[in-house]
């Protein structure tokens, strides 16, 4: 697990957990390169559509039976190779996961990606608001993560859905999702509490979810228009 870019594993114990119950791991191997995968995602069967990542590790500890899941949610993707850069091996991945999920798993109605949005704090530019996300343990002190949820939320939503790159999203994990045909479905707030997800993120994580009948519609009215589709969620924090 040298590979994992998204949350590195730390110990024995983590890494058992993620290949336990209630989690799989997919992988696209080559025969030039058997014991290293290109690209892998690993995916966890869920209840519902997770908003952080203690949901995900408490869901799936809980989870007696892997059909009584009624969601798979992508929550690590990460690519081994520095030449295939270019090559889209993670849209294949997932679309190839999500088919053989609903063979396996007829249960399973949802499709999402939980991920975490790495540039945002390098582009927040509010003083401001950089220096309270400087004070150890900010987003557990009450009065203080009260005041800046609703800039924060505000200000991802913003960032995913109005920040462009020659038209594209300039968040590349948005992007990468979008290419693919993706929803932008939610922000969810402390999402990821570690130390790298508030770090990166201010602790924001979204849900990029797939809905499989609308993957081609939507993918290819972001590469022809550049249309981010959005959920009801993101939209109302934007137009509020």
């Amino acid at each position: 697990h040298r590979y994992e870019a998204v949350h590195p594993v730390g110990t024995i114990i983590e890494l058992k957990r993620r290949l336990g119950r209630g989690r799989r791991c997919f992988a696209f191997f080559h025969p030039s390169v058997p014991d290293e995968p290109l690209v892998f995602v690993h995916v966890a069967l869920v209840p519902r559509l997770a908003d952080s990542m203690t949901y995900i590790k408490e869901a799936t500890e809980q989870l007696a039976d892997e059909h009584e899941a009624n969601a798979a949610i992508f929550y690590s993707i990460s690519s081994t190779q520095p030449g295939l850069q270019g090559v889209d091996l993670g849209n294949f991945l997932i679309k190839q996961v999500a088919k053989r999920l609903q063979e396996d798993l007829p249960n399973i109605s949802v499709y999402s990606t939980l991920s975490p949005i790495p540039g945002f704090t390098a582009w927040l530019h509010l003083t401001t608001l950089k220096r309270v996300l400087a004070i150890p343990d900010w987003h557990t002190t009450e009065h203080v993560a009260a005041v800046v949820k609703p800039i924060l939320m505000r200000l991802g939503a913003h960032y995913l859905f109005r920040e462009k790159k020659r038209g594209k999203a300039l968040c590349p994990v948005a992007n990468f999702h979008l290419r693919n045909g993706a929803i932008f479905e939610r922000l969810n707030w402390l999402g990821d509490m570690s130390p790298k997800g508030l770090k990166n993120s201010a602790g924001l994580m979204v849900n990029y979810k797939y809905e499989l009948s609308q993957v081609e519609a939507n993918n290819e009215n972001y590469l022809l228009h550049n249309t981010i589709p959005i959920g009801e969620q993101p939209l109302s924090i934007l137009v509020d």
